[in-house]
């Protein structure tokens, strides 16, 4: 998986994900023209892409979760929380007791 960025491009060269204000925008590149706006929860921070291309990665601080997303079809699906150190460290509570 590359590492997470505003930008991520499919391994195909076709389409460039870029994370914006209003959501994750998927660009085609042989037209150079914007295709799809996806909406993510807000506090989208950063973007992956596995290395097949057939799922988008979103980041989301505030959501606590990671958003994918499905390149055939751009979609995003249902947040997958993240919790444990995080939340932890959120709270400022110990790990470890």
């Amino acid at each position: 998986m590359r590492a997470g960025s505003e930008l991520v491009v499919t391994p195909d060269n076709r389409t460039v994900y870029a994370l914006g204000a209003d959501g994750v925008q998927a660009l085609d590149t042989a037209s150079s023209t914007p295709s799809t706006l996806i909406p993510v929860p807000a506090g989208a921070r950063k973007l992956a892409i596995t290395p097949d291309g057939a799922t988008v990665l979103v980041t989301s601080e505030r959501a606590n979760a990671v958003v994918p997303i499905v390149t055939a079809t751009n979609r995003a699906g249902a947040p997958i929380s993240l919790s444990g150190p995080t939340d932890a460290i959120r709270r400022r509570s110990r790990l470890w007791q």
